[in-house]
């Protein structure tokens, strides 16, 4: 996907959602083996929840994350990231920035539906999961 296609409030946003990355691709094409699939119904059958594959993208890139600067290691890293599973030791206590559905609630529901929000957050994961090489049976593919 190009920033350059989005009108500048979606472009602003995928940027700040780019920083807060989650984990996931979205993808309109065939699944392949390996990857969750989920067809439009199935999608939200999940009630819009953002569909976390532990990936830890989001939590090796905080350094540029103000609200997140006294827990990067000095690398970049989330302090609470348990590196042999990619799971935040914090998990229930963690920072609102790492929360997307406190994040919508609070700050984007005006904004944004819950499914527009969540497609975001799982765009700019892709563009995240892309750039850092992430393996791509970590990504969610949404069939429309």
């Amino acid at each position: 996907m190009s920033l350059g296609l989005l009108d500048n409030s979606k472009k602003a946003f995928l940027e700040l959602a780019c920083s807060l990355a989650k984990n996931h691709v979205l993808f309109y094409s065939k699944c392949t083996k390996g990857n969750m699939c989920f067809t439009h119904k199935a999608w939200q059958s999940l009630m819009l929840s953002f569909p976390c594959t532990k990936c830890g993208v989001c939590c090796k890139n905080i350094s540029h994350i103000e609200a997140l600067r006294d827990f990067d290691l000095g690398n970049g890293t989330c302090k609470f990231l348990d590196i042999d599973s990619n799971t935040c030791k914090i998990y229930h206590n963690r920072p609102e920035i790492c929360n997307i559905d406190s994040m919508y609630e609070k700050y984007y529901y005006t904004f944004y539906t819950k499914e527009e929000f969540v497609r975001l957050n799982i765009e700019a994961c892709s563009f995240m999961q892309e750039r850092f090489g992430i393996d791509v049976s970590f990504r969610v593919k949404l069939k429309v």
